[in-house]
């Protein structure tokens, strides 16, 4: 059943374009942009994780809004696992920005998937920090489908970050391309979490 979930909503993904694996205490991250004409944005991410529990957090404080304005109620259909086995999870009973994974014995690398509903009316503290779509353009911001080790500094944070265009599309970004796109799958050069949002 988990596996029909995944493919329901990453569409055509093969495993290996569906993985970016972590860096060593780093995020790997695959973004799916295909489904943006319908408003959702899909994100993998791979977290080492080290200990019983990992807690990730989902960023507040957007460089630009001066208030915390990232849209956490647009994150949709959460889900945790690592080795095959779906992980419980809770959100912070305090703060909504913040998750506690329970981590299993013999689990290295905590897996995410989630997806991102775009173009929501948002409050004015959201404004540069949401996600915008048509049918032929995108403004990705990078902090809408991101989880990280909360407690963190973030310019200590490596990201690996792959992205999944709809058919058609061209790039254009700040970040540094990696070899060269296939299959509409963009790699980027590793960057701090720090450069990334």
């Amino acid at each position: 059943m988990r596996v029909v979930l995944v493919a329901v909503l990453l569409g055509h993904l093969t495993a290996e374009q569906l993985v970016v694996p972590p860096p060593a205490n780093g995020i790997g991250m695959t973004v799916d942009a295909r489904d943006l004409d319908r408003g959702l944005l899909h994100a993998h991410l791979a977290i080492p994780a080290t200990g019983s529990t990992l807690d990730l957090a989902y960023p507040r404080w957007i460089p630009g809004t001066h208030a915390p304005g990232n849209p956490v109620q647009n994150l949709v259909d959460l889900r945790f696992h690592g080795n095959g086995v779906v992980l419980q999870w809770d959100r912070d009973e305090a703060d909504p920005w913040l998750f506690h994974v329970t981590v299993p014995p013999g689990v290295a690398t905590v897996e995410a998937d989630f997806s991102y509903i775009t173009d929501q009316p948002a409050d004015r503290s959201s404004i540069g920090a949401d996600v915008h779509a048509g049918q032929a353009c995108a403004t990705i911001n990078w902090n809408t489908v991101l989880l990280y080790p909360a407690g963190r500094p973030v310019a200590s944070i490596p990201v690996d970050l792959a992205l999944l265009l709809p058919d058609g599309w061209a790039l254009g970004s700040a970040l540094v391309q990696s070899g060269v796109p296939v299959a509409g799958r963009v790699c980027f050069t590793r960057c701090s979490l720090r450069d990334l949002v």
